[in-house]
């Protein structure tokens, strides 16, 4: 549960870019740039990014491009949303059921661009169990938009998604390893994928080296323990400010943020 994962760049993977599974409880993939996918061509691991069985997720503005197969591969178990994603050189999306769908929650599938999609669709579905909404989507690709072949032809709705031309997503320098976007692409691209170059990533690893390590016992100190109605939390003097707290009983349920 809360999971993040987020300002990504992976690319020339041997299986795929990014796969979950088991992943039940608010959920986010975001801002991720995934290059060239599924090298091994290993038998089901040749997708971009994989929502395994049992799975939520919420995933928008990420950069998919280049995989034998599809950019999305969606098995999870519903409440799931894919929106203002960019998928280019690869099969599109592949959508089906597995053994924890939740027929109560839907899949929706709104306002991203599918550039050279390869195959005879661009989405396929077999999930006859979530309801899935495909709309606003633009694709370049002059082939079937979403091919449903659930055997459920009440389980979807499909409107207003264009065939029209679709930009290349341009990099600043990739030979360089700068995957930042020119400022040439067009406005709907610039809040897409992960975070400037290789200079931003220096400094976010230079911030994280520096950081001096607060969770240990003789650095917060809780009291007191059993506690009945007062807990007091105290906090090393360089953590002055404001500071979340959130409490979790054995089991995981939060009982106090």
């Amino acid at each position: 549960k809360h999971v993040k994962i987020y300002n990504n760049i992976v690319r020339n993977t041997l299986r795929e870019s990014i796969q979950i599974a088991n992943m039940i409880e608010d959920v986010e993939i975001y801002n991720n740039t995934l290059l060239n996918a599924g090298l091994e061509y290993a038998i089901h691991q040749t997708n971009l990014l994989q929502i395994g069985d049992n799975s939520v997720a919420n995933v928008y503005n990420n950069i998919l491009i280049e995989a034998p197969a599809t950019g999305f591969a969606v098995f999870g178990k519903g409440n799931i949303s894919f929106t203002n994603n960019y998928l280019s050189s690869n099969k599109g999306m592949f959508i089906d059921n597995r053994i924890f769908t939740d027929s109560l929650t839907q899949i929706n599938i709104k306002q991203n661009y599918f550039r050279e999609i390869r195959g005879n669709q661009i989405i396929k579905n077999y999930n006859e169990i979530n309801y899935l909404t495909v709309q606003d989507n633009k694709y370049e690709t002059d082939t079937i938009f979403f091919l449903n072949q659930s055997g459920n032809i009440n389980n979807f709705t499909e409107q207003n998604n264009t065939l029209t031309s679709i930009p290349e997503i341009e990099f600043t320098d990739p030979s360089n390893n700068d995957y930042s976007l020119k400022s040439t692409n067009p406005i709907e691209y610039q809040n897409m994928g992960a975070s400037g170059g290789p200079e931003y990533f220096d400094e976010i690893a230079e911030q994280i080296s520096s950081i001096e390590p607060i969770f240990n016992t003789d650095k917060i100190k809780l009291y007191p323990n059993p506690v009945n109605e007062k807990l007091n939390v105290k906090f090393p003097i360089h953590l002055i400010g404001k500071s979340n707290v959130v409490i979790r009983n054995m089991i995981g349920k939060t009982v106090y943020n």
